[in-house]
């Protein structure tokens, strides 16, 4: 399925800048399905992606959880 490229840019927008207002809208299931797809994009990074990632949630990521309360602790 194609998707539109300004529905592609106002979801990168959405969930870069607004993630938080975007979590507050979806259900409990949404957001296990969210879970659900990113934890199968990680598993297909490349190992250098992957440790970039790991990098990002040690630097930066851990204070981020506190943000994303119920969200977070689907990961």
């Amino acid at each position: 399925m194609a998707i539109d490229p300004i529905d592609e840019f106002l979801l990168r927008y959405v969930v870069t800048h607004k993630c938080r207002a975007l979590l507050d809208l979806l259900t409990d299931k949404d957001q296990r399905v969210l879970a659900f797809a990113a934890r199968g994009v990680v598993q297909e990074m490349p190992g250098y992606e992957y440790r970039l990632l790991l990098s990002a949630w040690r630097t930066q990521g851990n204070h981020l959880a506190k943000d994303w309360p119920r969200f977070g602790r689907a990961f």
